[in-house]
C-alpha cells in the first residue's frame, strides 16, 4: 500500500504555501486540501504539482507498506 512519507502540509507550509495561499492562488482545491489533511492520496496530477511546487521527487513524499 502507498502512503505519505510526510505531512504533506507541513511540508507545503515549510515552502510558503499555507492553506489560505493554496485556496486563494488555487493551487489545490478544497477537496485536495482535506485529503492532504487527513493524510489520504490525491490524483496523479495533483501528485505532479506538489512535487514540482516542493521541489521532492516521489519517493520524497510516498512510500510502500506492506498490507500484511
Amino acid at each position: 500500500m502507498l502512503r505519505w512519507r510526510v505531512n504533506i502540509l507541513g511540508e507545503l507550509r515549510e515552502a510558503g504555501w499555507y492553506p489560505r495561499k493554496i485556496r486563494l492562488e488555487k493551487l489545490f482545491g478544497e477537496s485536495t486540501v482535506q485529503k492532504m489533511r487527513h493524510q489520504e492520496l490525491v490524483s496523479w496530477a495533483e501528485f505532479d504539482r506538489l512535487c514540482r511546487v516542493l521541489k521532492k521527487q516521489p519517493g520524497d513524499l510516498l512510500e510502500h507498506v506492506d498490507d500484511g
